[in-house]
């Protein structure tokens, strides 16, 4: 039971932890700056130029190095999106952990 107990106070932990970065993640997007130079400048302005880079025939000899850049926006997109969702699954998982516990302490295994 000890056992039982350790292993859902850690997963409690490691869930608020993801939870703690979903929510710095929600707070930055609420930024000024944040949503001008990241979500304005970066991800929707820099990838419309780098899109019109690409049929740019003067531009040929850098469309590696332009796909690269394009593959960049859309990977930190991702991550910050996958901060989200982990976030989120955390929370579900955080409030069963909980109920567990309680229910495993119930039973008297909180020593």
């Amino acid at each position: 039971m000890n056992n039982d107990i350790a292993e859902l106070e850690l997963n409690i932990e490691a869930a608020k932890e993801l939870m703690q970065q979903r929510d710095a993640l929600l707070r930055l997007n609420d930024n000024h700056d944040f949503k001008k130079i990241i979500a304005k400048g970066y991800f929707e302005d820099e990838s419309i130029r780098l899109t019109h880079c690409t049929a740019d025939p003067n531009q040929k000899n850098h469309r590696d190095e332009i796909m690269i850049s394009l593959q960049a926006i859309s990977v930190l997109k991702q991550h910050l999106h996958y901060i989200i969702v982990m976030g989120n699954n955390a929370e579900q998982a955080m409030l069963e952990a909980e109920e567990a516990l309680d229910e495993v302490r119930a039973e008297g295994g909180d020593v």
